[in-house]
């Protein structure tokens, strides 16, 4: 089957009677399902099979090719409002650790340094006062939710649902905004039957456990501890930058030409034209008075 065929099987229906959403595995078999496809609303025959894997399929009356246009991402859909539905109802949520870097450069000094900063740890989070479909500045997003004090935006891609710009650009003092990439999902489910697992428990696992496809977008603590980070890298700088100029005494012994130059360069003997036999000594603080003094050209 190719990839359009495999990703118009839904996993999850939405039922007729109440709306919720159900695993195939908990689906009355055949037409007597009562689902219809939570994306477009075509009617879903539950295929439990023996031997292949078991899912919803679009009541076409053999025409498949119905489903495959009308509904090409039915499997991400119908993920999506399912994972929705399970963290309003308390499910459990892994948040990803995150880490920052940043870099200073002094192109005269031949000087670059970065320094990575956390941001945050990983956590796990069961979401309190959950809105599906939530606006915030505006913008609409798969849900919110409060963790503490704190409020937690969660949007969700997929192949044909990239992360809006818009989401991207939101921003707030007490504000976390996390993005899940669900194309993993759709290898996953392929191995339930093998695992003896409903897609379900999959999903279940996969929100509370996997956190290689989920990414922060906005975190509070990200400009303070970047911050931070800046701060340290440039005194980190400035003391590199200090003990570079500070000066340092110089004595060739084959000449015994002596001369005070930056600690930074590369001290060679002007007379002797070399930078053997150089003996380096610091200069003591009491004599430049805690400060690089101005250079004595020889």
């Amino acid at each position: 089957m190719n990839e359009s065929g495999r990703l118009t099987r839904v996993p999850f229906g939405q039922r007729e009677a109440d709306g919720q959403l159900i695993d195939v595995h908990d689906a009355a078999r055949g037409a007597h399902c009562g689902c219809r496809c939570p994306s477009c609303a075509m009617p879903l025959i539950a295929r439990q099979g023996d031997e292949k894997v078991w899912h919803f399929a679009h009541h076409t009356q053999g025409d498949e090719a119905i489903a495959e246009q009308a509904c090409t991402y039915s499997f991400f859909v119908s993920v999506r409002l399912m994972a929705r539905q399970l963290l309003a109802a308390g499910q459990t949520l892994a948040l990803p650790a995150a880490v920052g870097q940043v870099s200073f450069e002094v192109p005269e000094l031949g000087i670059r340094r970065e320094r990575s900063y956390p941001i945050t740890a990983g956590a796990l989070v069961v979401l309190n006062d959950v809105e599906i479909d939530a606006c915030y500045q505006g913008v609409t997003v798969d849900l919110s939710g409060r963790v503490r004090d704190a409020e937690l935006l969660v949007v969700f891609s997929h192949p044909e649902r990239a992360v809006a710009d818009a989401v991207q650009a939101l921003s707030g003092d007490r504000l976390g905004v996390l993005a899940l990439d669900l194309r993993p999902l759709a290898a996953d489910f392929a191995t339930a039957r093998a695992r003896q697992l409903s897609y379900r428990d999959l999903l279940s696992r996969f929100l509370a456990q996997e956190t290689a496809s989920r990414y922060w977008l906005f975190h509070p603590r990200e400009a303070r501890m970047r911050t931070r980070a800046m701060a340290e890298l440039e005194a980190e700088i400035a003391a590199e930058r200090w003990a570079r100029a500070r000066p340092v005494d110089c004595h060739c012994l084959f000449c015994g030409t002596r001369w005070r130059e930056p600690a930074g360069v590369a001290h060679t003997c002007r007379r002797c034209q070399t930078h053997l036999g150089i003996r380096v000594s610091a200069v003591s603080a009491s004599s430049t008075g805690g400060a690089p003094p101005p250079l004595v050209l020889r």
